[in-house]
């Protein structure tokens, strides 16, 4: 049972610290070691902390960044030799002239459409991928990138998304001779034969003689041309593997690892699965040693 001559500690005791001299001494002397002597003013933490700056290699010798600071204001002048030399330093990276601009606006738009991918492939944040891309459409409508933003939206909509369809049809109708149009468009039976395709197994292996062969860009036309035919039989991951292979030898390493990234959410129970995340494992390390 608690002494009654005693008070209970409650939350608004501590405040009877601020009125205690030695506790008011204690917090002064721990303020000045980490800060320093400062005017009471606005702002303090950014206007008035001192940073301590080695000179000449010599530890012993340091300087306080605000008399610096002050020095260079002193003689810092509009039109002065200084002020021109960090005016001209400045102003170099700003695109001003047409050609600049133009150039700062296809970085943008390129720096958008790959923050879009990554959101899809690598972050799995669908909402903010369509976000993105959707932005990339309505900052540049011209973008290069149009077919293969429709493709990206369409596959990353659910399935009963109402707007997925819509997509699809932009894309074909936009687009209709360009490959993610093909990859969308045609339906093939249950046994891998599209209508008006011969059989599936000799396409694959005539494709496959020609990487064999080294003739890598007639391979890669041949199997995006042919892929859709064969889409929901029993070819179609075989032809897609193959395809991520002839973009790595045509189109460089981002296609790849983008190729690759496709095939991983295409197809998910593949039984090449293993080895596309294998692939993806190395593409990865392949990029950090660079």
């Amino acid at each position: 049972m608690p002494n009654s001559l005693t008070p209970a500690m409650n939350s608004s005791d501590r405040r009877l610290e601020l009125y205690d001299p030695a506790l008011i001494n204690s917090g002064k002397v721990e303020f000045r070691r980490i800060w320093g002597n400062r005017v009471l003013e606005d702002d303090w933490r950014r206007s008035g902390k001192q940073t301590r700056t080695i000179v000449s290699g010599n530890p012993a010798a340091v300087v306080d960044s605000a008399s610096v600071t002050a020095s260079v204001d002193s003689v810092m002048t509009k039109g002065s030799a200084k002020w021109l030399e960090l005016h001209e330093a400045l102003k170099k990276d700003v695109p001003l002239t047409d050609e600049k601009f133009a150039e700062s606006q296809r970085n943008k738009e390129e720096a958008l459409f790959k923050l879009g991918k990554i959101y899809r492939f690598d972050l799995k944040e669908q909402d903010k991928a369509i976000v993105t891309f959707n932005r990339v459409l309505a900052d540049f409508p011209k973008t290069q990138h149009k077919d293969e933003i429709y493709y990206l939206i369409y596959l990353t909509l659910a399935d009963d998304d109402n707007n997925r369809t819509a997509w699809k049809d932009k894309l074909l109708t936009e687009f209709p001779n360009s490959t993610y149009a093909r990859l969308i468009s045609k339906r093939s039976d249950k046994d891998g034969n599209a209508s008006g395709t011969g059989n599936p197994v000799k396409e694959y292996e005539s494709t496959y003689q020609l990487y064999v062969d080294g003739n890598y860009e007639k391979a890669l036309e041949e199997i995006e041309a042919n892929l859709p035919s064969y889409k929901g039989g029993v070819m179609e991951d075989k032809f897609a593997l193959l395809r991520v292979f002839l973009i790595g030898k045509v189109r460089g390493k981002e296609a790849y690892s983008q190729a690759i990234n496709e095939f991983i959410q295409l197809y998910p129970s593949s039984e090449y699965l293993p080895r596309l995340k294998e692939m993806k494992e190395l593409s990865a390390l392949s990029v950090e040693k660079r």
